[in-house]
């Protein structure tokens, strides 16, 4: 009795809606729960929504909006149409879904199939252009939210989405319940953007998953703001998969932002990732995997601007870095690779320009320059490789420096210290510094270590420090 009556207060609320039943349909609907349409819904006429209404709810037929939905002034919780139980919703592209008030919703999806066509603004406090559960979605028009916690599309359980069109996103995120972002994927669900998502807001999310979530060879994403993030993936769950994939254009601009980013997932950039502003980073992992992949490039732009980060602050969990592709960073201490806590490994080509711009620095860390890894660094004391505080570093690869100071290995285990000459210069030359730290550093090279600049030596390291 208790799913009967559950079932005759969604035919209730669907026939309140606009949507007409004969008695022997709803009588079919209730017995077998199949409901069978001949003709698909058109909605030609504007409609203007109060608070907390549903313009159109739909169950199990298709439906075509080619007029324009609103609400009333200084409303709130509007949903432009909602659809259920393999209902097919298209906003057409004479079809407009505008609204201005918090938490209002363009159109729902619950077991459908979603597409637009046409226009859907939502502006609001958490605000969604487009909310899809266990639902197909294609937009190929234009979506837009302007709001804090706004979002264009939020896709979660084992829904699937593609962006064809454009999704503009204006607003910042407070915190997790208020967070703002182009496309955001959750659970099991998977994402596509071959069309163009643009994000202005502090802390605003381009793509952001806990599935699966990819930038297609036509994708473009474009944030603006401070710690905006292009594309991030994390695993909260045993069940997510948290997996970001770039194959098109990421580009942020602002201070500390970043263009890929995972915590406890994994990152994959086989595009280019261009990021600029200072401490900005073209690619960030912490507790995961993250990989530059051999035709990835990133580019960074700022004092401090980093290529690649890696950390690892969680117990049980290891932090790895590998660059097979391009990096290259401009500005002052801004490094190629740098890894706290981690693993890095360099087959492809770094290049730094910029005082005290490392092509790698390793803190409690191990990192290789492998056979076929090339590091280029000009600037002053622009090391190639610096490892201090535990750390091991070996060169199998080849490292060439410019600049004063810049030398191509330095091995050190203090943060304080001053200069004391040991010796003549050479390749081999040897640094040794007053020790203010027990943790000793390693430094190992195979390869080829080049150096041009006064006071530049191919290796140097401190006391206490094998080589």
């Amino acid at each position: 009795m208790k799913e009967i009556y559950s079932e005759g207060k969604n035919i209730k609320r669907y026939l309140k809606n606009k949507v007409r039943f004969s008695l022997g349909l709803v009588i079919t609907y209730l017995m077998t729960g199949v409901v069978s349409f001949s003709n698909p819904i058109e909605n030609n006429e504007n409609k203007v929504l109060n608070s907390t209404e549903t313009g159109f709810s739909i169950l199990e037929n298709q439906f075509v909006n080619n007029a324009t939905i609103t609400g009333i002034e200084n409303g709130s919780y509007f949903t432009g149409i909602s659809g259920g139980f393999n209902s097919v919703i298209t906003n057409g592209e004479t079809g407009k879904i505008n609204f201005t008030g918090d938490s209002s919703l363009g159109i729902r999806g619950h077991y459908s199939e979603v597409h637009n066509e046409g226009e859907i603004s939502v502006f609001g406090k958490n605000a969604v252009g487009i909310s899809l559960s266990n639902s197909t979605g294609i937009n190929n028009g234009v979506i837009k939210t302007d709001g804090i916690g706004g979002m264009g599309v939020l896709a979660f359980q084992n829904s699937t989405f593609t962006n064809n069109g454009t999704i503009e996103v204006l607003g910042e995120s407070l915190n997790n319940n208020n967070i703002t972002s182009g496309i955001d994927a959750q659970g099991k669900a998977r994402v596509e953007n071959n069309g163009i998502i643009k994000t202005v807001g502090w802390a605003a999310f381009g793509m952001r998953s806990n599935g699966v979530a990819v930038n297609g060879i036509d994708g473009k994403i474009i944030t603006s703001g401070t710690n905006g993030n292009g594309m991030y993936s994390q695993r909260d769950a045993k069940t997510d998969e948290g997996i970001i994939v770039n194959l098109g254009l990421v580009e942020t601009t602002g201070e500390s932002a970043v263009g890929m980013s995972t915590d406890r997932g994994e990152v994959h950039n086989r595009g280019y990732i261009k990021t600029g502003g200072i401490a900005a980073a073209g690619m960030r992992i912490n507790n995961g995997l993250g990989i530059n992949e051999k035709d990835g490039k990133i580019e960074t732009t700022g004092d401090g601007a980093r290529g690649i980060t890696v950390d690892t602050y969680l117990e049980g969990y290891t932090s790895k870095g590998i660059n097979k592709g391009q990096i290259i960073t401009s500005g002052k201490r801004a490094n190629g690779i740098e890894a706290r806590d981690g693993i890095m490994e360099n087959s492809g080509t770094i290049k730094t320009t910029g005082e005290k711009a490392r092509g790698i620095i390793l803190k409690n860390s191990n990192g290789v320059n492998d056979t076929d890894g090339k590091i280029f660094t000009e600037g002053e004391r622009a090391y190639g490789v610096y490892a201090y505080e535990g750390s091991t570093a070996i060169n199998k690869g080849s490292i060439s420096t410019e600049g004063y100071k810049s030398y191509g290995m330095r091995v050190s285990n203090i943060a304080d210290f001053k200069d004391i000459l040991n010796g003549k210069p050479d390749l081999k030359q040897i640094y040794s510094y007053e020790d203010f730290n027990t943790k000793i550093a390693t430094g190992e090279n195979r390869g080829d270590i080049k150096t041009t600049g006064e006071s530049s030596y191919g290796i140097s390291a401190t006391n206490g420090v094998s080589i």
